[in-house]
């Protein structure tokens, strides 16, 4: 069960991604390093963005493979993502790249054909979904010290994936239970089981975690909620919405500050960060078309996706910067 910028579905489903140039941005540093991936007619490239050289840098793709996608990115540098061999119907492999020296390792599988990375914490543990021996996917931890993946099981059911980890190596995501219901789960390294997160969206159906911070604050989504769980009382707050009737939030940084996707009274998805201290959501416009927000850092630089276009938000200027694409 690879995933796409959307949730759970195939990893390299990106909207008109493989008929017209298009880009997104899906992490970044606090440094201000963002990453994503760049398509130009039949080929997506993963990018590194950097502030000072203000373009975009072809970060290439495993050997053997013509295609990439960067997904995650810690404060060291290091970019993880999937890369494949050109094809949709190809099994994408999970890389992890490094600078110095510039170089990208396939960090393998839990015994399977494909892997996916979807996150890594700087203290580069990395975490996403990979096929095991039987041909099921499951979420999976990747350890630099063993450079192995560990297998974390699922809430009952034949799949599961990890979309979120922070540097104490706490694992969020989506888990497929016995009844074949999904349910978000928290994983812990202390007790190496994979846990529902009872109390996040509680009643609710399609409950997904998507990131998690360094004190323990899961953001998701709960049937068209954007919620958000608190681990000192184990609740769980809706973020509200833009005017509309759906929202959804991928990231969270070390304050409280959460990011995400929200329609409005028109009906329209718009990115959005909300604010802790005033419990207020704020549209952060557009560049032309749907956007949404995938990735905030610490100093509330926030990244993701708006139409056909990778952006980046800053809050000192309050608005899209369009990052172009690999073709200029």
């Amino acid at each position: 069960m690879p995933v796409d910028e959307h949730g759970p579905g195939n990893t390299r489903q990106v909207s008109d991604a493989r008929s017209e140039t298009s880009a997104g941005a899906f992490d970044v540093s606090d440094d201000g390093w963002v990453v994503g991936r760049s398509t130009s007619g039949d080929v997506t490239r993963a990018f590194l963005w950097r502030p000072r050289m203000k373009r975009m840098i072809d970060l290439g793709a495993l050997s053997g493979h013509q295609e990439s996608s960067a997904k995650g990115i810690n404060d060291h540098g290091v970019v993880v993502g999937d890369s494949w061999p050109s094809g949709e119907d190809e099994a994408s492999k999970a890389f992890l790249w490094t600078a110095h020296p510039r170089t990208m390792i396939d960090i393998g599988t839990l015994g399977g054909d494909w892997a996916s990375a979807t996150a890594i914490s700087d203290t580069g543990l990395v975490v996403g979904a990979a096929q095991t021996k039987k041909g099921n996917g499951h979420a999976f931890l990747w350890r630099p010290k063993s450079a192995a993946m560990v297998d974390l099981g699922t809430l009952g059911g034949d799949s599961s994936i990890a979309f979120g980890v922070n540097d104490k190596g706490h694992v969020v995501g989506l888990s497929a239970t016995s009844r074949g219901k999904y349910r978000a789960f928290l994983w812990r390294p202390r007790s190496g089981v994979m846990q529902k997160l009872a109390s996040f969206g509680a009643g609710w159906s399609d409950v997904v975690a998507y990131d998690i911070n360094a004190t323990g604050q899961i953001v998701g989504g709960a049937a068209n909620l954007g919620v958000l769980w608190q681990p000192s009382t184990d609740t769980t707050l809706d973020l509200g919405s833009l005017g509309g009737d759906r929202t959804l939030a991928r990231g969270i940084n070390d304050t409280g500050h959460a990011v995400g996707g929200s329609v409005t009274k028109l009906g329209r998805w718009r990115a959005f960060l909300f604010r802790p201290r005033t419990h207020s959501m704020v549209s952060l416009g557009t560049l032309g078309g749907a956007s949404i927000a995938y990735a905030i850092n610490e100093n509330r630089w926030v990244v993701g996706t708006s139409g056909s276009a990778a952006f980046l938000w800053k809050p000192i200027r309050g608005e899209m910067l369009d990052l172009g694409t690999l073709d200029g």
